[in-house]
């Protein structure tokens, strides 16, 4: 059974996101605060990561660099969902670190959805994702799409 740690500031939400992962045959651990997701992250290692950005404060990038510093941890598959408040720091993660956020209200479907299919790249790290998205690309040069014919990469 796959485990999901799901960090999430208001109770309620937290709840009503278990109660939805449980249906979907996902065993759930909830924190509500940046400190209790790093006393779980310390002594278990869940499959997949859901992290509610209204936990951000002052604590969450040294959190989120604690995450991406450990080889273990930062190949967990993770989720991160974002309110209108959030926004800026969702479109930042996003930009430097290629994370997958959803928007506020959570469309249920879509977030189960996006989580069965992130979690199928867990241990595969961005860099690695990276180059087989170049590879792709490379495949494409002498070809014609439409109108079109790719010559060259241009960068």
């Amino acid at each position: 059974m796959t485990t999901i740690l799901v960090l999430e500031g208001i109770s309620k939400h937290a709840e009503v996101i278990r109660t939805h992962l449980a249906k979907h045959k996902f065993n759930v651990l909830l924190c509500t605060s940046i400190s209790a997701g790093k006393k779980i992250l310390e002594s278990q290692l869940p499959d997949f990561l859901v992290i509610d950005l209204n936990v951000a404060d002052e604590d969450f990038f040294q959190f989120y660099q604690w995450i991406l510093s450990s080889p273990e941890k930062s190949g967990i598959p993770r989720l991160f969902i974002a309110g209108k408040m959030q926004a800026e720091l969702a479109k930042q993660l996003q930009i430097e670190n290629k994370e997958t956020i959803l928007s506020k209200p959570l469309d249920i479907n879509r977030f189960i959805t996006t989580i069965n299919r992130l979690k199928s790249t867990k241990g595969k790290s961005p860099v690695i994702t990276k180059y087989r998205e170049q590879d792709y690309f490379a495949t494409l040069i002498g070809k014609q799409i439409g109108s079109v014919l790719i010559n060259h990469e241009i960068g």
